[in-house]
């Protein structure tokens, strides 16, 4: 693969992270723009010095515009952003000011430029219970749809290569304790607490591997199919219930704790699984790691690390 010069908004994050050391593996140029509001530079110890890393925020257009211009990047992975439902429903306006405008400031400081391809994280959650048609129940998965419409918008009217990403629920090292169902478990197990499951556990998730992420997110900027705003699911196509998952989670962390129930929370999805045939069919991504393989290598991360 030819060497190329990436802007990674978000870069300090749990995926961005993971997408920055992936881009490194054969020797691309990185700018990372994060705020570190989320993110740590600790998420980029090992590959520090092979990164340039501009401290910003998205909701600036103007600090947009100046670290395109001095980097004239030739793809843009856009990751800063909020990704909680629970953290949409509690402030809806930083939600919308970070997923929605804060992928309009990305496009309108890219349309002057000579950046080749905008890929950006959105979300299973612009599905809510209507899979396979978009029908957002939270304010994290109205924010995330309106991004998609918005790039549409943008690569029809200014021709700009724009790929929406559809993470389902990503996991894996460097994901905070307090984020993510799998990362709240294995805290919650390591610690001999009872793992929280709401209602009776039924609904069902699609977890995707972080490193399976990252990859999905440079394939995606380097494939040569012609992408004008289309959306891809990026899951493994195979679901299990939160119930189950907590049962995996104890058993192989050795708790003994068990699970307590809790009520469920407005804007939760009851299902949710991925349709890999598309993503697989137009930018040949698959994922490659399964559940049980990922649970293991997360237990490791927990075990050697302050995660918790």
């Amino acid at each position: 693969m030819e060497k190329k010069k990436y802007l990674v908004t978000g870069g300090a994050g749990f995926i961005g992270s993971h997408t920055t050391e992936c881009l490194l593996e054969v020797d691309n140029e990185v700018v990372v723009f994060d705020d570190l509001s989320t993110g740590s530079v600790e998420n980029l110890r090992e590959v520090w010095e092979q990164i340039e890393f501009v401290r910003g925020c998205v909701t600036s257009i103007e600090s947009l515009r100046d670290v395109i211009g001095s980097f004239n990047p030739d793809y843009l992975i856009h990751l800063a952003g909020l990704s909680s439902v629970t953290e949409s429903i509690a402030d809806p306006k930083r939600n919308f000011d970070l997923n929605t405008r804060g992928l309009f400031n990305v496009l309108e400081a890219v349309r002057d430029s000579s950046v080749g391809r905008v890929v950006f994280s959105s979300s299973a959650a612009i599905y809510g219970d209507s899979w396979p048609k978009p029908g957002p129940i939270s304010p994290y998965g109205l924010a995330k749809w309106q991004a998609e419409e918005i790039g549409r918008m943008y690569a029809k009217f200014f021709d700009i290569s724009v790929v929406a990403l559809r993470y389902f629920n990503v996991y894996g090292s460097r994901q905070k304790g307090n984020s993510g169902v799998i990362g709240k478990y294995f805290s919650s197990a390591l610690d001999g607490k009872p793992l929280a499951v709401r209602g009776d556990g039924s609904q069902t998730r699609d977890f995707v591997h972080v490193s399976d992420v990252a990859r999905a997110n440079v394939i995606a900027c380097n494939v040569l199919t012609l992408l004008n705003g289309e959306g891809f699911d990026i899951g493994t196509g195979d679901s299990v219930s939160v119930r189950v998952l907590a049962e995996k989670i104890n058993r192989l962390v050795g708790s003994e704790a068990g699970i307590v129930h809790q009520d469920k929370i407005e804007g939760e999805l009851m299902h949710s699984q991925s349709d890999v045939d598309l993503a697989r069919e137009h930018i040949n991504f698959k994922a490659e790691i399964d559940l049980d393989a990922g649970l293991q290598t997360v237990l490791q991360c927990y075990t050697q690390s302050d995660n918790r």
